[in-house]
Protein backbone atom coordinates (compact mmCIF):
# COMPACT_ATOMS: atom_id res chain seq x y z
CA UNK A 1 0.00 0.00 0.00
CA UNK A 2 1.15 3.51 -0.78
CA UNK A 3 1.56 6.03 2.01
CA UNK A 4 -0.39 8.84 0.36
CA UNK A 5 -2.99 9.34 -2.35
CA UNK A 6 -0.84 11.43 -4.70
CA UNK A 7 2.70 11.50 -6.03
CA UNK A 8 4.58 14.08 -4.00
CA UNK A 9 4.04 12.85 -0.42
CA UNK A 10 3.96 9.19 -1.46
CA UNK A 11 7.27 9.32 -3.34
CA UNK A 12 8.84 11.34 -0.54
CA UNK A 13 7.72 8.65 1.90
CA UNK A 14 9.17 5.63 0.10
CA UNK A 15 12.33 7.57 -0.78
CA UNK A 16 12.98 8.39 2.89
CA UNK A 17 11.10 5.64 4.79
CA UNK A 18 9.37 8.41 6.72
CA UNK A 19 5.68 9.24 6.87
CA UNK A 20 4.92 12.62 5.32
CA UNK A 21 3.53 13.76 8.67
CA UNK A 22 7.03 13.33 10.17
CA UNK A 23 8.39 15.60 7.43
CA UNK A 24 5.87 18.34 8.14
CA UNK A 25 2.99 17.05 6.02
CA UNK A 26 4.45 18.39 2.74
CA UNK A 27 1.55 20.81 2.21
CA UNK A 28 0.98 22.29 -1.22
CA UNK A 29 2.92 25.50 -1.56
CA UNK A 30 6.00 24.15 0.22
CA UNK A 31 6.25 20.63 -1.21
CA UNK A 32 9.80 20.06 -0.02
CA UNK A 33 11.33 17.07 1.74
CA UNK A 34 13.35 18.58 4.62
CA UNK A 35 17.12 18.58 4.17
CA UNK A 36 17.33 16.63 7.44
CA UNK A 37 15.55 13.63 5.87
CA UNK A 38 17.99 11.16 4.31
CA UNK A 39 16.87 10.01 0.87
CA UNK A 40 17.36 6.63 -0.77
CA UNK A 41 19.79 8.20 -3.24
CA UNK A 42 21.85 9.64 -0.38
CA UNK A 43 22.00 6.27 1.36
CA UNK A 44 23.28 4.38 -1.67
CA UNK A 45 25.54 7.21 -2.83
CA UNK A 46 27.34 7.14 0.51
CA UNK A 47 27.72 3.37 0.07
CA UNK A 48 29.68 3.93 -3.15
CA UNK A 49 26.98 3.57 -5.81
CA UNK A 50 26.64 5.75 -8.89
CA UNK A 51 23.15 7.23 -8.67
CA UNK A 52 20.66 8.44 -11.26
CA UNK A 53 17.00 9.44 -11.31
CA UNK A 54 14.85 9.50 -14.44
CA UNK A 55 11.42 11.01 -13.87
CA UNK A 56 8.63 12.36 -16.02
CA UNK A 57 7.00 13.97 -12.99
CA UNK A 58 8.55 16.94 -11.15
CA UNK A 59 6.53 15.97 -8.06
CA UNK A 60 8.99 13.07 -7.82
CA UNK A 61 11.97 15.34 -8.33
CA UNK A 62 12.96 18.93 -7.75
CA UNK A 63 9.52 19.99 -6.49
CA UNK A 64 10.07 17.50 -3.66
CA UNK A 65 13.80 18.19 -3.05
CA UNK A 66 14.61 14.60 -4.04
CA UNK A 67 17.56 15.47 -6.28
CA UNK A 68 19.99 15.23 -3.36
CA UNK A 69 22.65 12.51 -3.58
CA UNK A 70 21.98 12.00 -7.31
CA UNK A 71 24.89 12.03 -9.76
CA UNK A 72 22.63 12.30 -12.81
CA UNK A 73 19.18 13.80 -12.42
CA UNK A 74 16.91 13.79 -15.48
CA UNK A 75 13.54 15.44 -15.02
CA UNK A 76 11.54 15.38 -18.24
CA UNK A 77 9.01 18.12 -17.76
CA UNK A 78 8.52 17.90 -21.52
CA UNK A 79 6.94 14.48 -20.95
CA UNK A 80 4.50 15.77 -18.34
CA UNK A 81 1.61 17.47 -20.11
CA UNK A 82 -0.06 18.55 -16.86
CA UNK A 83 2.65 21.22 -16.83
CA UNK A 84 1.76 22.42 -20.32
CA UNK A 85 4.24 20.36 -22.31
CA UNK A 86 4.09 17.38 -24.67
CA UNK A 87 2.54 13.93 -24.51
CA UNK A 88 3.94 11.99 -21.54
CA UNK A 89 2.50 8.65 -22.61
CA UNK A 90 5.92 7.57 -23.86
CA UNK A 91 7.72 8.54 -20.65
CA UNK A 92 8.98 5.01 -19.95
CA UNK A 93 10.47 4.73 -23.46
CA UNK A 94 12.23 8.09 -23.20
CA UNK A 95 13.47 7.59 -19.65
CA UNK A 96 14.86 4.13 -20.42
CA UNK A 97 16.73 5.61 -23.40
CA UNK A 98 18.18 8.21 -21.06
CA UNK A 99 19.28 5.45 -18.70
CA UNK A 100 21.24 3.63 -21.40
CA UNK A 101 22.86 6.87 -22.55
CA UNK A 102 24.04 7.35 -18.96
CA UNK A 103 25.32 3.78 -18.67
CA UNK A 104 27.27 4.10 -21.93
CA UNK A 105 28.89 7.32 -20.71
CA UNK A 106 29.55 6.06 -17.15
CA UNK A 107 29.76 2.26 -17.29
CA UNK A 108 31.44 1.66 -13.91
CA UNK A 109 29.76 -0.40 -11.17
CA UNK A 110 27.84 -0.48 -8.92
CA UNK A 111 24.91 1.76 -9.82
CA UNK A 112 21.45 2.63 -8.52
CA UNK A 113 18.77 4.08 -10.78
CA UNK A 114 15.21 5.17 -10.10
CA UNK A 115 12.55 5.56 -12.81
CA UNK A 116 9.27 7.37 -12.19
CA UNK A 117 7.20 7.15 -15.36
CA UNK A 118 3.92 8.86 -16.21
CA UNK A 119 2.58 6.51 -18.90
CA UNK A 120 -0.60 5.79 -16.94
CA UNK A 121 -1.62 9.35 -16.10
CA UNK A 122 -5.15 10.09 -17.12
CA UNK A 123 -5.12 12.25 -20.24
CA UNK A 124 -5.65 9.63 -22.90
CA UNK A 125 -5.32 8.16 -25.52
CA UNK A 126 -2.07 6.25 -25.21
CA UNK A 127 0.51 5.58 -27.91
CA UNK A 128 0.38 2.96 -30.68
CA UNK A 129 0.46 0.00 -30.97
CA UNK A 130 -1.30 -0.13 -27.59
CA UNK A 131 -3.96 2.43 -28.48
CA UNK A 132 -6.87 0.35 -29.75
CA UNK A 133 -5.99 -2.80 -27.84
CA UNK A 134 -8.98 -2.52 -25.47
CA UNK A 135 -10.90 0.45 -26.93
CA UNK A 136 -11.99 0.89 -30.53
CA UNK A 137 -11.25 4.08 -32.45
CA UNK A 138 -14.96 4.91 -32.40
CA UNK A 139 -15.16 4.51 -28.64
CA UNK A 140 -12.06 6.65 -28.22
CA UNK A 141 -13.56 9.39 -30.39
CA UNK A 142 -16.78 9.25 -28.37
CA UNK A 143 -14.82 9.53 -25.12
CA UNK A 144 -12.82 12.55 -26.28
CA UNK A 145 -15.95 14.29 -27.57
CA UNK A 146 -17.80 13.54 -24.33
CA UNK A 147 -14.90 14.79 -22.26
CA UNK A 148 -14.85 18.07 -24.17
CA UNK A 149 -18.60 18.54 -23.62
CA UNK A 150 -18.35 17.62 -19.94
CA UNK A 151 -15.45 19.98 -19.31
CA UNK A 152 -17.37 22.79 -20.97
CA UNK A 153 -20.36 22.02 -18.73
CA UNK A 154 -18.45 21.85 -15.46
CA UNK A 155 -16.00 18.93 -15.53
CA UNK A 156 -15.71 15.20 -16.17
CA UNK A 157 -14.97 14.11 -12.58
CA UNK A 158 -17.04 11.12 -11.48
CA UNK A 159 -19.51 13.11 -9.39
CA UNK A 160 -19.74 16.14 -11.69
CA UNK A 161 -23.32 17.36 -12.31
CA UNK A 162 -22.24 17.88 -15.92
CA UNK A 163 -23.11 14.22 -16.58
CA UNK A 164 -26.72 14.97 -15.74
CA UNK A 165 -26.92 18.26 -17.65
CA UNK A 166 -25.35 16.74 -20.79
CA UNK A 167 -27.11 13.37 -20.37
CA UNK A 168 -23.80 11.59 -20.98
CA UNK A 169 -23.69 8.17 -19.32
CA UNK A 170 -21.17 7.92 -16.52
CA UNK A 171 -21.07 4.16 -17.07
CA UNK A 172 -20.21 4.46 -20.76
CA UNK A 173 -17.68 7.25 -20.17
CA UNK A 174 -15.79 5.53 -17.37
CA UNK A 175 -15.89 2.10 -18.99
CA UNK A 176 -13.98 3.55 -21.97
CA UNK A 177 -11.76 5.46 -19.53
CA UNK A 178 -10.86 2.18 -17.83
CA UNK A 179 -10.05 0.56 -21.17
CA UNK A 180 -7.70 3.37 -22.18
CA UNK A 181 -6.04 3.24 -18.76
CA UNK A 182 -5.43 -0.48 -19.35
CA UNK A 183 -3.87 0.36 -22.72
CA UNK A 184 -1.50 2.84 -21.07
CA UNK A 185 -0.63 0.28 -18.40
CA UNK A 186 0.06 -2.34 -21.09
CA UNK A 187 2.54 0.03 -22.71
CA UNK A 188 4.23 0.74 -19.37
CA UNK A 189 4.47 -3.00 -18.63
CA UNK A 190 5.79 -3.77 -22.11
CA UNK A 191 8.67 -1.31 -21.75
CA UNK A 192 10.06 -3.38 -18.86
CA UNK A 193 10.78 -6.19 -21.34
CA UNK A 194 13.35 -4.35 -23.50
CA UNK A 195 14.96 -2.96 -20.34
CA UNK A 196 15.47 -6.45 -18.90
CA UNK A 197 16.50 -7.86 -22.30
CA UNK A 198 19.28 -5.32 -22.64
CA UNK A 199 20.46 -5.84 -19.06
CA UNK A 200 20.76 -9.52 -19.95
CA UNK A 201 22.59 -8.75 -23.20
CA UNK A 202 24.98 -6.44 -21.35
CA UNK A 203 25.69 -9.20 -18.79
CA UNK A 204 24.27 -7.13 -15.94
CA UNK A 205 20.97 -8.87 -15.24
CA UNK A 206 22.34 -11.49 -12.83
CA UNK A 207 23.72 -8.70 -10.66
CA UNK A 208 20.61 -6.51 -10.82
CA UNK A 209 17.99 -6.12 -8.12
CA UNK A 210 14.86 -4.85 -9.86
CA UNK A 211 12.09 -3.34 -7.72
CA UNK A 212 8.77 -2.48 -9.34
CA UNK A 213 6.23 -0.45 -7.36
CA UNK A 214 3.83 2.45 -7.54
CA UNK A 215 3.39 5.74 -5.73
CA UNK A 216 -0.41 5.45 -5.79
CA UNK A 217 -3.17 3.80 -7.78
CA UNK A 218 -5.99 5.42 -9.72
CA UNK A 219 -9.67 6.24 -9.65
CA UNK A 220 -9.88 4.60 -13.06
CA UNK A 221 -10.79 1.40 -11.23
CA UNK A 222 -14.07 3.07 -10.31
CA UNK A 223 -15.02 2.54 -13.94
CA UNK A 224 -15.27 -1.17 -13.18
CA UNK A 225 -17.72 -0.40 -10.37
CA UNK A 226 -19.87 1.65 -12.71
CA UNK A 227 -19.75 -0.98 -15.44
CA UNK A 228 -20.83 -3.69 -13.01
CA UNK A 229 -23.32 -1.84 -10.82
CA UNK A 230 -24.37 1.06 -13.08
CA UNK A 231 -24.46 3.33 -10.03
CA UNK A 232 -22.13 5.74 -8.28
CA UNK A 233 -20.04 4.39 -5.40
CA UNK A 234 -20.13 6.31 -2.10
CA UNK A 235 -18.46 9.70 -2.35
CA UNK A 236 -15.50 9.05 -0.11
CA UNK A 237 -13.28 11.77 -1.54
CA UNK A 238 -9.60 10.82 -1.47
CA UNK A 239 -8.77 9.26 1.91
CA UNK A 240 -5.39 7.55 2.05
CA UNK A 241 -6.67 4.01 2.53
CA UNK A 242 -9.25 3.91 -0.25
CA UNK A 243 -8.15 0.73 -2.04
CA UNK A 244 -8.59 2.15 -5.54
CA UNK A 245 -6.06 4.83 -4.59
CA UNK A 246 -3.61 3.14 -2.21
CA UNK A 247 -3.40 -0.48 -3.42
CA UNK A 248 -0.29 -0.71 -5.62
CA UNK A 249 1.92 -3.44 -7.07
CA UNK A 250 5.27 -4.26 -5.47
CA UNK A 251 7.72 -6.79 -6.93
CA UNK A 252 11.32 -7.65 -6.06
CA UNK A 253 13.28 -9.52 -8.73
CA UNK A 254 16.90 -10.61 -8.23
CA UNK A 255 18.05 -13.58 -10.34
CA UNK A 256 19.87 -16.16 -8.27
CA UNK A 257 19.34 -14.25 -5.02
CA UNK A 258 15.54 -14.14 -4.52
CA UNK A 259 13.65 -17.32 -5.49
CA UNK A 260 10.99 -16.60 -8.09
CA UNK A 261 7.30 -17.41 -7.86
CA UNK A 262 6.78 -16.24 -4.30
CA UNK A 263 3.68 -14.27 -3.40
CA UNK A 264 2.85 -12.71 -0.07
CA UNK A 265 -0.67 -11.80 1.00
CA UNK A 266 0.21 -9.85 4.12
CA UNK A 267 -0.31 -6.07 3.89
CA UNK A 268 2.96 -4.34 2.96
CA UNK A 269 3.75 -0.63 3.02
CA UNK A 270 5.84 1.21 0.45
CA UNK A 271 7.52 2.93 3.39
CA UNK A 272 9.45 -0.33 3.97
CA UNK A 273 11.08 -0.41 0.50
CA UNK A 274 14.14 1.61 1.54
CA UNK A 275 15.18 -0.46 4.60
CA UNK A 276 14.42 -3.67 2.68
CA UNK A 277 16.62 -2.55 -0.21
CA UNK A 278 19.51 -1.66 2.10
CA UNK A 279 19.16 -4.96 3.95
CA UNK A 280 19.23 -6.96 0.70
CA UNK A 281 22.40 -5.30 -0.58
CA UNK A 282 24.10 -5.53 2.81
CA UNK A 283 24.21 -1.83 3.62
CA UNK A 284 23.46 -0.79 7.22
CA UNK A 285 21.04 1.99 8.06
CA UNK A 286 23.89 4.23 9.14
CA UNK A 287 21.94 7.46 8.86
CA UNK A 288 18.39 6.16 8.60
CA UNK A 289 15.58 8.61 9.18
CA UNK A 290 16.19 12.23 10.10
CA UNK A 291 19.68 13.71 10.39
CA UNK A 292 20.60 15.23 13.74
Amino acid sequence: YSNASWTLPSTASFMTSLQSSVMGGLPRGTNRVPDEAVTMAEHVHRAGYQTAVFTGNPNAGTLSNLQRGVDLFREDWADFSYFGRNNHKEASTNLHEGFWTWREAYPSQPFWAHFQTTDTHGDFPTVPPFAGRFVSSGERDDYLAWRERLNAAGGSWMYSPAFDSTEISRTAFYTIHQGMYDEAMAHNDYELGPLVDRLEAEGQWENTLLIIGGDHSTEAAIGDMLAVYDSLPPRWGRPMFRPTISHVPLMFVWPGRIPGGQRFNQPVSMIDVLPTLLDLVGEPLLVHGMKN
